[in-house]
């Protein structure tokens, strides 16, 4: 169960050292709605605002609009956990270039998108309400935000209700709405990765499909679809599928913390001291599963992955750059061409743990 300071009637912190969500924490959003004047709210994963990487479950209802804005230099992020939108991209001078229409997981739609850095956008809500997850690079800086000159003031509801209708119906007159039902353009990196070339990159149904039959057909334990562009982006967000068989072997990344959304598939995070006891778990599984659908990972703190089904599909999160010598193998841990070391090590842990 998350600990919750109120910071306002919008905004929630979670003080717990290693924050997971439950479903039961996003029903806590119903509720938190209603003491909300604006009708939002959200629960912040991050600790404060200089941290670099920011995480934040946020709830609106249909009657709110979000001004159009771009953010200057920063990559964001929504996957939406229920609900459907709009999500429309405008050019300076407000007009639109693409619609995309999206869904939460199973409605066929895209339920995950990047938006891209300086570039105008905003969403229209259509279901009852909506709950996105979304992601961006820290530190919080209120002047990365432009707020475009020409789209309605949050308070001119009458305004705001002639530009929803117009958007509605002219961007379907002139075919600007897309679905994105097809399977996102990519490049191979290696033969564990690839990494999407769309300027707008979502993903579906379709790329959960993609990785999980890649795993078995290629026999791999581990495949990954990036949705960064390079490794010297500030927010690296990959859709990753683990098989049953993968070792992840216990590590700490250096003043720098991770997540994971879980799909699909089950599994156990374990985290270790600096001698390698076991000090936390938390078991991982898709929202509605009774387990945590999310975990974010302190940083400079040892963990590991354990897959308890034949796949697990999760969404990791981290920020960039990369750079690899931000990641310590725990020396306590078998390397991973020690088989005998790693069975030895994973029956131990399931012993004490599952």
């Amino acid at each position: 169960m998350l600990n919750l300071t109120m910071l306002s009637p919008e905004a929630y912190q979670a003080n717990n050292k290693i924050v997971h969500l439950e479903s039961t924490d996003i029903n806590f959003l119903d509720e938190a709605i209603l003491k909300s004047s604006r009708k939002r709210s959200r629960i912040l994963s991050h600790r404060s605002s200089e941290e670099n990487l920011h995480e934040m479950f946020v709830i609106y209802n249909n009657e709110t609009f979000i001004r159009p804005n771009k953010h200057l230099g920063k990559d964001e992020s929504i996957f939406i956990l229920k609900g459907s939108c709009d999500f429309f991209f405008f050019d300076d001078d407000g007009n639109v270039t693409k619609c995309i229409e999206m869904g939460e997981e199973g409605s066929g739609k895209p339920f995950y998108l990047r938006v891209p850095k300086n570039i105008f956008h905003t969403l229209i809500i259509k279901s009852p309400e909506i709950v996105l997850f979304e992601g961006t690079p820290g530190p919080f800086d209120p002047t990365d935000t432009v707020y475009a000159d020409w789209g309605p003031l949050e308070e001119d509801f009458e305004e705001i209700e002639l530009y929803k209708e117009f958007l509605n119906n002219h961007l379907r007159k002139d075919n600007l709405v897309h679905s994105n039902t097809n399977l996102i353009s990519f490049k191979s990196l290696n033969d564990l990765v690839v990494s999407a070339t769309d300027q707008f990159v979502s993903f579906s149904e379709n790329e959960k499909e993609f990785i999980k039959k890649t795993l078995i057909e290629k026999d791999y334990d581990r495949f990954r679809i990036c949705a960064h562009k390079d490794s010297d982006d500030k927010l690296h967000e990959m859709l990753m599928v683990f098989s049953s068989k993968t070792y992840v072997r216990p590590s700490l990344h250096i003043d720098k913390e991770e997540s994971l959304y879980i799909l699909d598939g089950f599994g156990t995070y374990v985290f270790y001291d600096e001698q390698g006891k076991v000090i936390d778990h938390v078991k991982l599984g898709p929202k509605g599963s009774g387990r945590s659908f999310y975990c974010r990972i302190p940083a400079n703190t040892y963990h590991s992955l354990i897959v308890e089904s034949d796949q697990i599909i999760v969404k990791e999160t981290t920020s960039g750059p990369f750079n690899r010598s931000d990641t310590l193998f725990a020396t306590w841990s078998p390397e991973e061409n020690d088989q005998l070391g790693i069975e030895k090590f994973i029956n131990i842990l399931k012993n004490e743990i599952l």
